[in-house]
């Protein structure tokens, strides 16, 4: 609905959630799942990684909590 009322277009219609704003392009954009490369087991003990697979549902999540961080 807000994206009717700013007479904007989700990239994705089906998955309007899944939009944010890119400032690198100046324009919306949907979260992609990020395939890892090269996973192995033990990257997910290194503290600096994040032990997690990069989904749209993970990455909307992240960028929505990551400003209290």
């Amino acid at each position: 609905q807000l994206m009717s009322w700013a007479r904007e277009s989700p990239p994705d219609a089906r998955k309007p959630l899944d939009t944010f704003f890119d400032s690198d392009s100046g324009r919306l954009a949907a979260y992609t799942f990020q395939r890892p490369e090269n996973l192995a087991l033990e990257q997910f003990f290194h503290s600096h990684m994040l032990p997690v697979i990069e989904t749209p549902g993970m990455q909307r999540g992240l960028h929505g909590f990551s400003p209290w961080l």
